[in-house]
């Protein structure tokens, strides 16, 4: 049902928008495939640091290469993993840079990134997109493209060497690819019923509109204003008042998604975040076998988790584990809660796993994973039946309750060897 959730619910969320939806998505999505090379233009570092750490690619490559992937992966599923798993929001993110493979001199072209350049170009991993939404007509996705999640960033800040002319070409590859596909009208006037009756299925938001579609393309909205971006995935070293934060953001999704969709404005909301300095030096040197049992300590420290003083998450996808695992909750207040909480417009996240879930941990030697997409699509679900109650309401409810109660309800146990903790905060 996942991977065509939107055709199965049809029968209750057919006459909403999509800004009535909330579409469960993924954060720096195609960071699965990375590549051990830096991009020449690599975000989060200076340019010219960036150049050189490409230009000296096979020393780079063998000597760093494996940590870097490690502190720059966020996801384990790639593009049609996710869409099979119920993803409807796409966090893409490109640059254009030399292959990973050749110095900068060589020719240019568009790869994804998250400060390592993916192993393929950027386009292969969009045509898994186009498949899959040509193997089910019914579901719709949004797809944001940008650098680095900067939704307002222009010119060379938000793609550096990236000349008008190539931004320009890399968005005609992208309509040739889904021509017949692209959305072209105002999301909070347009029914999920007609997008999917007209085949317009693809809903792009482009950063640095401009340059990147020529200007005044209806293909694509200016992400600048179309998107509301929420950044609340906060600091794994602040758990109490971030947990906090994440009630409040959804204790405020309604009346916030409700004015932006009066201005067709897309609410998201990230869920995902970087781990504090302190934890990245311990990992640092507990690759290389210079830490010990101390940066293990001074990890364990910056995290503070009450009793957890041997645990230092190693990888990003372990800091986003953890950070997933103290969330559970917060996502459960919707469900439990419908008159004070609310589900955002679009909700991006890291280490999405199988079957929807998003992974928790590891508990008696099995992962460990929360029903994600089932807790989206069960709000869903009563949200749209709230406002107009049909037939199909309490089949689809009980259907999504016993498979979100059998794949992942939230689950929390005690171990503080590896950061989880029962009853904190």
């Amino acid at each position: 049902m996942l991977s065509q959730w939107m055709g199965e619910l049809r029968g209750v969320i057919g006459s909403r928008s999509l800004l009535d939806l909330c579409l469960p998505g993924t954060h720096d999505s195609m960071t699965k495939n990375l590549s051990l090379t830096v991009a020449d233009n690599a975000n989060s570092i200076p340019s010219r640091f960036a150049w050189v750490l490409h230009e000296f690619f096979p020393v780079v490559d063998r000597v760093v290469g494996k940590l870097l992937r490690e502190q720059a992966q966020t996801q384990t599923l790639g593009m049609r993993e996710q869409l099979d798993g119920g993803v409807r929001f796409v966090d893409f993110r490109a640059t254009f840079t030399a292959p990973p493979d050749k110095r900068s001199r060589a020719p240019h072209d568009w790869y994804c990134l998250h400060l390592l350049q993916s192993a393929q170009p950027a386009m292969s991993y969009l045509l898994e997109l186009r498949e899959f939404l040509d193997a089910n007509p019914t579901e719709i996705v949004a797809l944001w493209i940008s650098r680095h999640g900067d939704a307002c960033a222009t010119g060379t800040d938000q793609y550096p060497n990236a000349s008008p002319q190539a931004q320009q070409a890399f968005w005609g590859q992208i309509k040739s690819l889904f021509e017949g596909l692209l959305f072209s009208g105002l999301l909070n006037e347009t029914s999920i019923d007609a997008m999917i009756d007209a085949n317009e299925r693809l809903v792009v938001f482009a950063a640095n509109y401009e340059d990147f579609t020529g200007g005044g393309d209806a293909f694509a909205t200016d992400c600048c204003v179309g998107i509301s971006n929420t950044l609340k995935g906060g600091t794994i070293s602040n758990f109490s008042k971030t947990v906090d934060d994440w009630g409040q953001t959804l204790r405020a999704s309604e009346e916030r998604r409700a004015d932006l969709k009066s201005r067709n404005v897309l609410d998201l909301v990230s869920f995902a975040g970087s781990p504090p300095d302190q934890v990245v030096a311990a990992d640092v040197a507990i690759y290389y076998g210079a830490g010990g049992r101390w940066a293990t300590a001074l990890c364990a420290a910056s995290l503070g988790i009450p009793n957890v003083t041997e645990f230092c998450p190693l990888t990003l996808l372990d800091s986003s584990r953890l950070r997933n695992y103290y969330l559970q909750p917060s996502l459960d207040l919707p469900i439990s809660n419908p008159g004070d909480y609310a589900l955002p417009g679009a909700i991006y996240i890291d280490s999405v796993d199988l079957n929807g879930t998003i992974r928790t941990g590891t508990l008696d030697g099995k992962r460990v994973g929360y029903a994600y997409v089932d807790t989206v699509l069960l709000w869903n679900t009563r949200s749209s039946c709230a406002l107009d109650y049909v037939q199909a309401c309490d089949r689809l409810d009980a259907i999504l309750t016993a498979r979100r109660d059998a794949i992942g309800p939230t689950s929390k146990w005690y171990d503080p060897a590896h950061g989880r903790l029962a009853d904190w905060p």
